[in-house]
């Protein structure tokens, strides 16, 4: 079944946590053992590491959506892999000038380019379906995450099942909820793309809302490096081919 089909057919019914964790799966095939070390007191992922990692997953999703020829996958591949280096070449001069919050989403930058190659290497009826895909794939994103958050609001506020849909609905409309990676919201509660209390405002009846300031939530910052479906923190980026002696722990004395 393919993303679009998923998407048309559940429309009317509301995310479980079942259908969650199918999406889940597909948005992590590949490979994530990534070793990582120790920065002062954190854990730290190079960010060659990561970028390929998010490039063989959706080098992985365009094989099984086109089902390009031999010739034409080894093309895709070495574009990519030319598009990776310039990518983290482009993080590593955002990282000196610009704050994190306004850097562009990893993955948005390496399916615009599968996109473009799409549009080159492949027939334009499978470019378009690979689009399609694409689109679908954001989509049932959404409402995967937008049901997360829902159903927490739930847990500490007692929605109706009309309120239900009607927060739902208007919780995949905000920025946080467009923005999260599912797997990290599923993952880890504190990452929960929780809406702005502004926001809450808005959704919530006089007395809910009263109730919910007074419960305990998962405190959500959304890290820029979630957007690898990654928990860890990213702390240094330095540009391809750079190779950074490992740092020596120092035991407390």
């Amino acid at each position: 079944m393919t993303f679009a089909s998923q998407a048309k057919s559940s429309r009317a019914l509301r995310i479980t946590t079942a259908t969650a964790l199918c999406l889940l799966a597909i948005c992590l095939g590949g490979n994530c053992n990534a070793q990582v070390r120790a920065v002062r007191g954190r854990v730290a992922i190079p960010l060659a590491t990561k970028m390929d990692e998010l490039a063989n997953r959706e080098l992985f999703f365009l094989k099984k959506v086109c089902k390009p020829t031999e010739s034409q996958y080894k093309t895709i591949t070495e574009a990519t892999r030319e598009r990776v280096k310039e990518v983290q070449e482009l993080y590593l001069k955002w990282s000196k000038e610009k704050d994190p919050n306004s850097w562009p989403r990893p993955q948005q930058l390496i399916t615009d380019h599968l996109q473009k190659l799409a549009d080159q290497a492949l027939t334009p009826d499978i470019a378009k379906a690979y689009r399609k895909e694409i689109a679908a794939r954001k989509e049932a994103n959404v409402t995967a995450v937008s049901s997360i958050v829902t159903n927490l609001i739930d847990s500490q506020v007692l929605l109706s099942p009309t309120e239900m849909d009607s927060v739902a609905s208007k919780v995949a409309q905000f920025d946080t909820t467009q923005k999260a990676t599912l797997p990290v919201a599923f993952f880890y509660r504190h990452m929960i793309p929780i809406p702005s209390p502004e926001n809450m405002s808005d959704i919530l009846t006089e007395r809910q809302l009263v109730l919910w300031k007074t419960q305990k939530h998962p405190n959500y910052n959304q890290p820029w490096v979630n957007y690898f479906n990654s928990n860890d923190f990213l702390s240094s980026i330095s540009p391809p081919g750079f190779k950074q002696k490992p740092l020596k722990i120092l035991e407390p004395k």
